[in-house]
């Protein structure tokens, strides 16, 4: 079995640029690698859970400040704090 990691980094952002089922979450600042078999799990202002599975991943994000991200087809899905990243 692989270990598997859990960092929390609640308290930072992470910027990216992913595609899930047709829906573009983009934001320009991106600097930092995160590996494609990461598992992102994200709350909303309404603490609903969202996952982002592995594969799914954009090549580099940024992770610093205050959880704030622009999404395209959905603006209303504007605002996200991260919870864990898990590296398989």
């Amino acid at each position: 079995m692989k270990k598997v990691e859990d960092k929390r980094i609640t308290e930072k952002t992470l910027a990216f640029t992913i595609k899930f089922n047709n829906f573009i979450v983009h934001n320009p600042d991106i600097a930092k690698k995160i590996p494609n078999n990461a598992c992102i799990i994200f709350r909303d202002n309404s603490d609903k859970k969202y996952n982002i599975v592995s594969g799914t991943l954009a090549s580099q994000a940024v992770a610093n400040g205050e959880t704030c991200i622009s999404a395209t087809p959905t603006p209303k899905f504007n605002s996200w704090r991260i919870e864990r990243l898990i590296h398989a």
